[in-house]
């Protein structure tokens, strides 16, 4: 990106989960999102909306013309660059409208570049500047319906492509045997290759097609930090391969679809090990939610150091913690009254449990509690 390493070693925290040069970097971390449950809906409905019938992504052809996983996985490819290449082109207007039409006057007095230039930092003005960020949601969803359909239609053709198809119609209702064909499949967040064999791939095409376009400041650049998108932007999915239930909540941060993930915290860990975590630079979101009783003790407290330093090991750039009772979440929600003061970490923030939507609030009692570490 061009920043000297000896800057760089000199970066902050910024927002949630982002990096930064305190008063040296221009990067606005989020001027869209795109959800990777998305990509697998339109390439199962060959570009279709199943809430609307209209046609609103490519056509990558019928799947059930697909005769090899790797017709599945270029699909797959051909959808995320079109979602790419639409927010690349939605960035050009942005970058145009905050150039001419949005300066930032008072950020641009804490930037001692902008104030020897004169030069506003919505203009570039700062000492380093960077291609805008494009958000990544859904990254379990993706993973596991890519996992699941190499898995049960192509290696151990247990179903056809339109068997699976129909069930996704149908979201399910009628086929609960498909539904659990797909649940029960090699999951992502338990250390199986089965699974975890593509989020290399998956992820690093992403980047490669994200960096391929340029902006004013740079190329563009990739983030995973969802916050709390995952609840909304789910709304518009329909039923994936991976057994997730149409319109429902996507897959949080980059950890496993909540319940998935059953082989503790070093397995999820090394799961999440294969994203390219850093080509994504503005930052990736990893919450833990973690039984009060594995910290118990000097023991536990040992054991939680060495899983950070695990995690570092494994360069995995974030984690966050809830170490909460869930029975203590549940009865927030229906005796709000007595939890006034109950914290929790969301994604990337922290807030008070009792004050977050209920869609929010279910989202983090579903997630996974870790109940031990390997």
């Amino acid at each position: 990106k061009g920043v000297p390493l000896s800057q760089a070693w000199d970066w902050t925290p910024c927002g949630c989960v982002e990096t930064n040069l305190e008063g040296r970097l221009k990067s606005y971390t989020d001027i869209g999102e795109i959800s990777m449950g998305g990509v697998v809906d339109m390439v199962m409905t060959n570009g279709r909306s199943r809430k609307t019938g209209e046609q609103i992504s490519i056509q990558t052809g019928d799947p059930r013309d697909f005769k090899t996983f790797d017709d599945f996985m270029a699909a797959i490819k051909k959808q995320i660059s079109y979602f790419v290449h639409t927010m690349a082109t939605m960035n050009s207007y942005l970058d145009y409208l905050s150039e001419n039409y949005r300066p930032v006057p008072a950020l641009s007095l804490t930037y001692p570049n902008c104030m020897v230039t004169g030069k506003d930092y919505a203009n570039g003005g700062a000492e380093f500047n960077v291609g805008n960020g494009i958000n990544i949601i859904g990254q379990a969803d993706i993973i596991n319906s890519v996992a699941d359909v190499k898995y049960l239609v192509y290696d151990e053709k247990k179903l056809t492509m339109d068997e699976l198809c129909k069930a996704l119609d149908a979201n399910f209702e009628g086929y609960e045997d498909i539904q659990k064909m797909c649940m029960d499949a090699p999951k992502y967040g338990n250390d199986d290759p089965k699974a975890d064999f593509c989020a290399g791939e998956i992820y690093n095409y992403l980047v490669d097609e994200i960096e391929q376009y340029d902006s004013p400041f740079g190329k563009l650049t990739a983030g995973m930090l969802p916050v709390s998108g995952n609840v909304p932007i789910g709304q518009s999915v329909g039923a994936l391969p991976s057994g997730r239930y149409a319109w429902t909540p996507l897959a949080d941060g980059i950890g496993a679809t909540g319940g998935t993930d059953v082989n503790g915290a070093t397995a999820l860990l090394k799961s999440i090990s294969h994203l390219p975590h850093a080509r994504f630079t503005q930052g990736t979101q990893m919450n833990l939610k973690i039984d009060p009783k594995l910290l118990e003790g000097e023991q536990g407290l040992r054991n939680m150091m060495v899983m950070l330093k695990t995690q570092c090991s494994l360069d995995i750039y974030h984690t966050q913690y809830n170490i909460i009772d869930p029975e203590v979440l549940v009865d927030a929600q229906v005796h709000p009254e007595d939890h006034k003061d109950l914290l929790v970490r969301v994604a990337g923030y922290t807030a008070f449990f009792v004050e977050l939507g209920k869609d929010i609030q279910n989202d983090i009692i579903q997630r996974t509690e870790i109940k031990k570490w390997a």
